[in-house]
């Protein structure tokens, strides 16, 4: 009995634990980068113009392997969403509402919508995000819903 107590307050002296930090490798660190100077790229086909996301080597239209990036207005419409009750994410608020955006620039990107209620989100609700440092590891995109009207 004696140990579990011991091992009970020990964990109670350490940090809560923070989320996993973002994978960066050869075709995403440079949109990683972007993100943690507060921006929201989208990779673009410097031959046919097409947007993609996420980030890759190959644009998927005309197999060009020469890009360049826009900066995003971050702001679109919920597409898709779902709501992570169980399990519970160390570092990640409870409930975890996930959710696919249609940028206005016309890509998908999946988030986490922060700041409303489960209940409260529809598919077609206008969005805007933003970065945010969420630890010190982790800077994110962001999105809240945007009031009607």
């Amino acid at each position: 009995m004696r140990e579990q107590t011991t091992a009970t307050v020990a964990a109670k002296d350490k940090p809560a634990p923070t989320r996993i930090a973002s994978v960066r490798a050869k075709d995403n660190g440079w949109w990683w980068e972007a993100v943690d100077a507060g921006r929201l790229p989208i990779q673009r086909c410097a031959t046919c113009q097409t947007l993609r996301h996420p980030p890759r080597p190959m644009c998927g239209e005309c197999q060009s392997t020469e890009w360049d990036s826009i900066d995003s207005a971050m702001a679109g419409e919920i597409v898709s969403f779902t709501t992570l009750h169980y399990p519970q994410f160390p570092g990640y608020p409870s409930p975890v509402i996930c959710a696919v955006i249609r940028l206005d620039e016309g890509v998908n990107f999946v988030t986490n919508l922060i700041d409303c209620e489960p209940e409260a989100v529809a598919i077609g609700q206008r969005v805007q995000g933003e970065i945010q440092t969420i630890d010190a590891k982790n800077t994110l995109p962001q999105f809240r819903i945007l009031a009607a009207g």
